[in-house]
């Protein structure tokens, strides 16, 4: 039986900070400089519960430039919604 090849999809289920900040983040010219992992990138495949962690890590290694442009999408997802961000 051949496999069946499993494509990600959009969640229906984000809380409305995670969805703002990815779609902030996706908007970065260095995004593709993270991986998404943990239960938001989980979700994009079987959205089974509910999660607001999102998790990532960097895919080679750090970058000031991706650092300086995921603090800026961070910040300015954070401030439109009255938060604080803490660096």
């Amino acid at each position: 039986m051949a496999e069946q090849e499993i494509h990600p999809v959009k969640p229906s289920s984000l809380p409305e900070i995670a969805m703002l900040l990815l779609e902030e983040i996706a908007r970065c010219d260095l995004a593709s400089e993270i991986v998404l992992g943990g239960g938001i990138a989980l979700k994009h495949f079987a959205d089974f519960r509910p999660t607001q962690d999102i998790n990532a890590w960097w895919r080679m290694s750090r970058n000031q430039e991706a650092i300086a442009q995921m603090t800026l999408a961070i910040e300015s997802v954070a401030h439109s919604k009255g938060l604080h961000v803490e660096t």
